[in-house]
């Protein structure tokens, strides 16, 4: 394959990419409660295993209402310890991982 054809080719893959993740996305907003339901049960499933997953009972959140019972409101100071965790370099405080800094 040439330079050119393996650019169009390229191009091409793309451009179906990008049409898939279109399609999905132009779905999702006609149906917007069901898809914040499933972008919330993937980030408490994505997170269960965090300190702040652990300390909040995400295994057991199922439902918006559960997750108001068991996270409360705060402001940056009862994240604090949190965040001092993740800035000493800790996984899996916050989000699973380690932070990037």
């Amino acid at each position: 394959m040439s330079f050119s054809a393996k650019a169009l080719f390229r191009k091409f893959l793309l451009t179906l990419a990008n049409n898939k993740l279109y399609k999905k996305l132009i779905n999702q907003t006609k149906i917007p409660a069901a898809t914040q339901e499933e972008l919330f049960k993937t980030i408490i499933a994505n997170n269960k295993n965090t300190a702040f997953g652990r300390d909040h009972n995400f295994d057991k959140i199922n439902s918006y209402k559960d997750f108001v019972k068991n996270v409360p409101i705060r402001d940056f100071e009862g994240h604090r310890s949190y965040i001092e965790k993740m800035m000493n370099g800790e996984e899996n405080i916050l989000f699973p991982g380690k932070p990037l800094m």
